[in-house]
């Protein structure tokens, strides 16, 4: 499985990209920017585990996973389950 990060990228330009990023965490300026653009100031995570805590956030369990599957097509009383 890939990560979801750029796959081959120098190790350089990945750690110029978090440290860009946490900076971005801290400036003023851009919050300001970004709060009057979208509304809120993102806040980023730039640390070596990103593509891991993103993987574990993103995952769903087997329950879940056949939940959703017979809520979807109706069966199993999981529409019940709510």
């Amino acid at each position: 499985m890939g990560k979801l990060s750029c796959v081959g990228a120098p190790p350089a330009a990945v750690e110029a990209v978090r440290a860009a990023l946490k900076r971005m965490n801290v400036d003023s300026e851009y919050a300001a920017e970004a709060i009057k653009t979208y509304g809120y100031a993102p806040s980023y995570y730039a640390e070596q585990d990103t593509d891991t805590k993103v993987r574990t956030a993103l995952s769903v369990s087997p329950e879940i996973r056949t939940f959703i599957a017979d809520y979807i097509h109706g069966s199993s009383g999981a529409a019940d389950k709510w």
